[in-house]
């Protein structure tokens, strides 16, 4: 370890030394770089090449010039953390496509889109990637963002006055022209939506098949100003509502994970929306895919 830790060191200094000018603008990592199990190849500096194989997703802090790994098994191999952070952070490369994903079988990535009141300021809505398929993101917000009653006479989903908000006053105050663009509009189930109790029991998505099982990848917390604005709360974890009809009743996620039926009037109760995005018509230009450092 002492050798490769000697090697890797001159090889960094001497990329530092000459301006890492023969690098390509994408040729340096902080965090996620390759799709798991992959084989990395990457051109350096003229004839230099060296490749990885097998190479699993970084975690946070993990350094990578290409597909040279500067921290090797938890051991940074030059200096500190701090200071390689210090000498990668101008050279943190651009968001890639390709590294996006939905669910693993162990955790998710994340995206900022669009603005909302989170703390009594517009805030960036922080959301979790559940899947992604044909070049579109299913996205849901990782945290409650208001608290409304569902409708005070209907619990039918496309008649109800918490699709009408999300639809119009929503969509128009969180999104940007350019991110409107590149949500997809027009669904059966609207352009911002609930989740329904199906997509919340939808094992490909992380979670629990059976609905009356405690969840953690259901449960969820609420912002300073859904809990300002009376959330029911448990430990900081909310109820939040879901699209589904349950008698004359709807499907509600409570603070645990499980669903139950909930009164449509409930003034108490969090809304967490949704939305599908075409990613060939947003652009993102940096982040890990993490809730530290989201794609952005």
């Amino acid at each position: 370890m002492r050798l490769v830790k000697q090697v890797m060191f001159i090889f960094l200094m001497a990329l530092l030394l000459i301006g890492v000018s023969g690098c390509k603008a994408d040729t340096i990592y902080i965090g996620n770089v390759a799709n798991e199990s992959s084989d990395v190849t990457q051109e350096f500096t003229g004839n230099i090449q060296l490749e990885l194989s097998n190479v699993n997703q970084a975690t946070i802090g993990e350094l990578y010039i290409g597909s040279v790994q500067i921290l090797v098994d938890g051991e940074y191999v030059a200096y500190d953390k701090a200071q390689i952070e210090s000498i990668s952070k101008d050279f943190v490369s651009s968001f890639s496509i390709d590294n996006m994903r939905g669910w693993d079988g162990k955790q998710y990535q994340y995206a900022l889109i669009g603005h909302y009141n989170q703390d009594y300021t517009d805030q960036s809505i922080l959301w979790r990637i559940l899947g992604i398929k044909n070049g579109k993101a299913l996205l849901l917000s990782e945290y409650v963002l208001d608290v409304q009653p569902f409708d005070y006479s209907s619990n039918e989903w496309k008649k109800s006055d918490i699709y009408d908000w999300l639809n119009s006053d929503f969509f128009e105050k969180a999104f940007s022209n350019e991110e409107m663009n590149a949500i997809i509009q027009g669904s059966e189930i609207g352009t911002v939506f609930l989740l329904s109790r199906f997509e919340l029991t939808d094992t490909a998505y992380g979670f629990n098949k059976d609905y009356k099982s405690t969840d953690s990848n259901r449960r969820t917390k609420g912002t300073p100003w859904v809990f300002d604005r009376g959330s029911w709360e448990k430990g900081s974890y909310v109820n939040y509502y879901t699209r589904s009809q349950s008698g004359d009743e709807v499907d509600t996620v409570i603070s645990n994970g499980k669903i139950e039926a909930t009164r449509i009037s409930r003034e108490d109760i969090g809304i967490r929306p949704a939305i599908w995005v075409d990613l060939s018509k947003i652009t993102f230009t940096s982040g890990q895919g993490t809730v530290i450092y989201p794609f952005q």
